[in-house]
């Protein structure tokens, strides 16, 4: 919101701000890489893929998590393509499972929302599903041979929630078929509800869940709803 065209720097600051409050729930790659990223006063997007980079070797390529994923949802609602969306999840994870779930999600959610004049009826969500399945193939593809499991692992997160959201018939449902699989329960919910919401549009959301929501993250929910890429 601050800089849409060149959003890393604000964005790299924030990272920075919520690693120094100490939060209670931070992945072992993004704690690694903002650390890193604050170590060399990285502040543009060169300085944070090269913190990215260097956690990526040091580690012998464990930078395959979910975090980046998880967030994608604003990125791909914002920019049309795919590039801001990888440079965004390249400022905490350099693996290249990571940058392939972020083009897959972020062109489906894309092209599902591109056109919604129509309104979102029964057979326009059937094509939707459908077209998020076949956005999917190159990451399924990728995924052949791991087992399947809900943890951090990024493209088994990624499947995961295609599955959800298959396997299912409502924004509800899918979510609560995700969450209730266990594992990274609150990560692959966040992916799920990305696509499940591009699918079945923001009414589908149970008005009960967002009562509960306290009511200034709703408004900035409802405010980058607004400026979101139609």
């Amino acid at each position: 919101i601050e800089n849409p065209d060149d959003p890393i720097p604000a964005i790299g600051r924030r990272f920075i701000k919520w690693y120094d409050s100490k939060p209670k729930d931070i992945g072992n790659c993004c704690r690694a890489v903002i650390a890193c990223a604050r170590a060399l006063r990285a502040s543009d997007m060169g300085g944070w893929h090269h913190a990215a980079q260097r956690v990526h070797d040091e580690t012998g390529g464990q930078t395959a998590g979910n975090g980046a994923l998880m967030r994608t949802i604003y990125p791909a609602l914002w920019y049309a393509g795919h590039q801001m969306a990888v440079d965004i999840g390249y400022m905490t994870h350099a693996h290249d499972d990571s940058r392939i779930a972020l083009i897959a999600y972020t062109r489906a959610i894309y092209d599902v929302i591109k056109d919604e004049a129509g309104g979102v009826d029964g057979d326009e969500i059937g094509w939707r599903k459908h077209w998020v399945s076949e956005g999917m193939k190159h990451a399924r593809k990728a995924h052949e041979g791991t087992t399947l499991r809900p943890d951090g692992y990024v493209l088994n997160s990624l499947v995961c929630a295609i599955n959800a959201i298959r396997d299912t018939n409502s924004f509800e449902d899918a979510l609560a078929e995700m969450v209730n699989l266990g594992g990274d329960a609150d990560t692959i919910g966040a992916i799920t509800g990305g696509l499940a919401g591009a699918i079945y549009g923001a009414k589908a959301i149970p008005q009960r869940w967002i009562d509960a929501l306290d009511k200034g993250l709703v408004r900035r929910m409802e405010q980058l709803a607004e400026m979101a890429v139609k």
